[in-house]
């Protein structure tokens, strides 16, 4: 039985507190003979349910010496609610091309809105056994690890927003990991 539930990984050691300084090298930490320097250029985002989340990265070596490349991710977190939700969830990344010290490249990393909800098994939000996109704001961040991320900009869903019900699987879980670090009984 995966008690865990969703915290898994990176997941996991980014939403609790206790856990954090575990972490000796976090998601996405690689080394390299070179350093880089990223910005945000845009953030935007087709505002349906169907539409994309489009951010433009800029990525420059700014070493003296040697050429490298460097991997930019995005990731989202949701808004709080009953539901609950990891910290940090990773949604699109990409590798720049060979970049010579100086060099710089644009990458456009995209997702579509609909990776951002959540599955509400129980019905804590009004629809038992449903994707939710839920009512709030979803921060969008870039980095090249999950310890250095900045906010790329933000995502507002006016109204809890059912995407898909689901037919329920029975499952022998009798308990799992909330986002507050609790266990939490459930119905067999």
């Amino acid at each position: 039985n995966y008690n865990e539930d969703i915290f898994v990984g990176y997941r996991y050691f980014e939403t609790f507190e206790h856990a954090k300084d575990k972490v000796m090298y976090p998601f996405g930490y690689g080394l390299s003979y070179t350093q880089f320097e990223s910005r945000a250029l845009s953030f935007t985002y087709d505002d349906s349910i169907d539409g994309m989340v489009k951010a433009e990265i800029a990525v420059k070596n700014i070493g003296n010496t040697y050429s490298g490349k460097e991997v930019i991710m995005l990731y989202s977190s949701a808004p709080k609610s009953k539901l609950g939700a990891p910290a940090y969830e990773l949604r699109a990344f990409q590798k720049t091309r060979l970049l010579a010290p100086g060099e710089e490249e644009i990458l456009t990393l995209t997702f579509p809105i609909q990776d951002m909800a959540s599955f509400d098994d129980t019905g804590v939000l009004g629809t038992a056994n449903a994707w939710v996109l839920m009512q709030g704001a979803y921060n969008v961040f870039f980095g090249n690890n999950i310890k250095k991320v900045q906010k790329v900009g933000e995502y507002e869903v006016a109204a809890n927003t059912v995407l898909k019900t689901c037919t329920a699987l029975p499952t022998e879980l009798t308990s799992r990991l909330t986002a507050t670090g609790e266990m939490e009984e459930l119905d067999a």
